[in-house]
């Protein structure tokens, strides 16, 4: 593969803009990638990457990368906040990675974390295990959450955006990140087929092909936020119920 003679820039060196210069430089393309910070630095708490981003970093060569710095997690455990009861366990690991064909990371975006009395406070009465985690850490921050309703268009002429920049999205899918790796590789296999020759009509096509998967997840995050923190009554119990009756679909969606 190459992507000829052409030029791209890349504005923004976030984890999406990353991505997409190295899946553009790996094909072939000229690329520069623009930044305003002097420096990259870790910013945030962690960073989940799902099996639809991590195969997609592992063709890119950065497996041992990824193992190196990242956690395999083996499942994800949701628990009734008062007693502790499972609610549902998917199975990752070995298990998970076998039938969807790709790990599931979680990686630490900050080295150091210093521990918080009001933490402790606010989830006072919670079960045991949630007082045991806070007390483990040495600080927690508050920051906030964003999201953004679809766009109608991604790009203009020769221009395009992938990412927060065109589709923020809560956190209750962690898939933030894991999309904007997706539009930088499916960007790249625009270009690559056009190339040169018409670069508007490659980025339509990469619009075409990345809005309604990247809106549909915006849309379960969203709904994840009400699902995920129901106040105690027939509502959560119902949640609750059928999560123990048919599991929690969510990764499924990912594969």
């Amino acid at each position: 593969m190459n992507g000829g003679d052409l030029s791209v820039a890349v504005v923004g060196g976030g984890i999406g803009g990353l991505a997409a210069a190295l899946s553009l430089l790996r094909a072939g393309f000229d690329v520069q990638v623009f930044e305003r910070a002097s420096a990259l630095m870790e910013v945030g708490a962690g960073i989940q990457i799902s099996p639809n981003a991590s195969r997609l970093l592992h063709r890119l060569g950065l497996a041992a990368a990824l193992d190196q710095t990242g956690v395999r997690s083996e499942a994800v455990h949701q628990r009734r906040w008062h007693d502790g009861r499972t609610l549902q366990r998917a199975p990752l690991g070995e298990a998970g990675e076998a039938a969807i064909g790709a790990p599931y990371y979680h990686f630490h975006r900050a080295d150091v974390l210093k521990a918080p009395a009001d933490a402790l406070a606010a989830f006072k009465g919670w079960h045991p295990k949630v007082g045991a985690i806070i007390g483990a850490v040495d600080e927690t921050f508050i920051w906030a959450l964003f999201d953004r309703a679809p766009l109608d268009r991604w790009s203009v002429g020769r221009v395009t955006r992938l990412g927060d920049a065109c589709h923020a999205m809560l956190p209750f899918m962690a898939q933030g990140a894991a999309q904007s790796i997706e539009d930088g590789a499916t960007l790249a296999a625009c270009l690559l087929q056009d190339s040169a020759a018409d670069v508007p009509s490659a980025l339509r096509r990469y619009e075409a092909l990345r809005r309604p998967r990247a809106t549909r997840l915006q849309e379960m995050a969203r709904a994840n936020k009400t699902r995920f923190h129901l106040s105690d009554g027939p509502e959560q119990q119902a949640r609750d119920t059928l999560l123990a009756t048919r599991g929690d679909r969510t990764i499924e969606a990912l594969g």
